[in-house]
Formats: structure tokens, sequence, C-alpha cells
């Protein structure tokens, strides 16, 4: 058993996993002496939090229907309807600054089963300028578009295919400076989750 606050749990895999309880301060000593490792991880975006730059971020996704000439029409998705294993969506990310900021990075979740498609050739979607090249880093469970310095309105879009079926619960979108990961923007009236079907 390990010494007090701590705890163990098993995981789905059967691994045995020591954790800190949540609602206790961890306090360290100075030097440790010990022949043991250990690993601390810490991922910004599980942390619930507030926006504190001064930004809106809005994320929008568009079914895209073939037409006969071989363009696309977007269909705005809304909160509560399923999306399709078989079909294309187009994913909108703006960002709205109110005063200037450096080194912004867009991040956004994806739902399991989910991939951003990472060539563009060939669409065009009514009504739309062409669709830029993709620029974005795939990370676990989420991708991340970097924008640089914003001082006016940006707009990010990325073609998604989803691929698992079932119903995802998915953290808020953000949008945070690359060198102070704490200064963020989270998405407004973000969607709880999506269901696959």
């Amino acid at each position: 058993m390990p010494p007090k606050p701590w705890y163990f749990k098993t995981t789905n895999t059967g691994s045995i996993v020591y954790a800190w309880p949540q609602n206790q301060a961890i306090t360290l000593p100075e030097s440790i002496s010990t022949t043991n490792n250990a690993v601390v991880s810490y991922d910004s975006n599980t942390v619930a939090s507030k926006s504190t730059l001064p930004a809106s971020l809005v994320r929008q996704l568009f079914l895209l229907e073939k037409q006969q000439d071989g363009s696309f029409q977007s269909v705005l998705v809304d909160v509560g309807d399923a999306v399709k294993t078989d079909a294309l969506y187009l994913e909108t990310l703006t960002l709205t600054p109110t005063k200037p900021m450096r080194y912004m990075m867009i991040e956004a979740p994806l739902a399991a089963g989910a991939q951003v498609e990472v060539g563009t050739w060939g669409i065009n979607i009514k009504n739309q300028s062409v669709m830029p090249k993709a620029n974005f880093q795939e990370l676990p469970g989420r991708y991340a578009a970097p924008v640089g310095d914003v001082d006016k309105e940006v707009v990010i879009q990325h073609l998604i295919r989803f691929s698992q079926r079932g119903t995802y619960v998915l953290p808020p979108a953000r949008a945070y400076n690359m060198y102070r990961p704490d200064a963020i923007v989270l998405e407004t009236a973000a969607r709880k989750s999506i269901q696959v079907k």
C-alpha cells in the first residue's frame, strides 16, 4: 500500500496507477534521496479554466454535400445534430481579438476516430474562396494550428472525417499564447458532446 494520502487504482488495461487526491496540495522536500524514478505529467488542456485573453473563439462544423457540378455546398451542423462516418465536414474556428495578441495557437479537440484531412486539393466549396493547404499539428485527441500574431479576426478551416461511431464528450476549443499557455481564450458556446452515427 502506498503511504497516505496516495492511493492506487486499476486502469482499464489492468495496470496499477498511484494517484494523489485532487483536493490536496502536494508539498515536496527540497531534495529526495531515493533510487526510485517518478514521472510527473501535466496537460493544461485537461484543466478546467476560464478565458483570460481579450478575444472570442467560435467553432462551427459544416456538412459538405456534393453537388452535380462536383463542388460542395456547406450546411451548418447544429449542436444537437449527429454527424456521419460516411460524410466530409468543414470545421471553422474564428478567433476575434479585442486587442492585438502575439504567438497564438488554436487547439481543437476531436472525437475518437476523427481525423483532420491533410489534402485540400480539388475541394471547391460554393460561395467560398479556394481552400488553403491544411496547416496543423496532430496531437493526442486534438489538433493544433498556429496563427501567430493576431490583430484582427482570423479564420482557420480544416476538413474533418469521423470514423468511429458513438457519443463523445468534448472539451471546448481554445486559443492560447504559445509561450504562456495559461493565457487562453475558450470557445464560446462550446458543444458539450458529439454523436457519430
